[in-house]
């Protein structure tokens, strides 16, 4: 059954106006998603910069911490800790020279 002309141009101008405003509204949707786009990119960037600042300072409290023992600007004698590594081998040392003074003295 065929439509009137006067009916016919009317679904055609209200489907018109339905796609005019989906055209509308997508492009809306698409300028929200690049403003996201562009936010994420941001915090991306100062997320970065944030790890790097946070690895400069670890860093930097590392090397500290490892030099607080060490004298930079030594006055008068040296003194250092003796650990139990070199009180053994000094211990060894003495009883090596203890040894081959004996062995000198018995000449063999």
């Amino acid at each position: 059954m065929p439509e009137s002309d006067a009916e016919y141009y009317k679904k055609q101008a209200d489907q018109d106006a339905k796609l005019e405003k989906l055209i509308t509204k997508e492009e809306h949707l698409n300028e929200q998603v690049d403003d996201l786009d562009d936010r994420m990119r941001n915090l991306e960037k100062q997320v970065w910069g944030a790890g790097a600042v946070l690895a400069v300072i670890f860093g930097g409290v590392g090397i500290i911490s490892q030099m607080e023992d060490v004298n930079m600007f030594p006055v008068g004698e040296h003194e250092h800790d003796v650990d139990r590594k070199h009180l053994i081998e000094s211990e060894v040392y003495e009883r090596l020279e203890d040894l081959q003074e004996r062995l000198d003295e018995k000449d063999f």
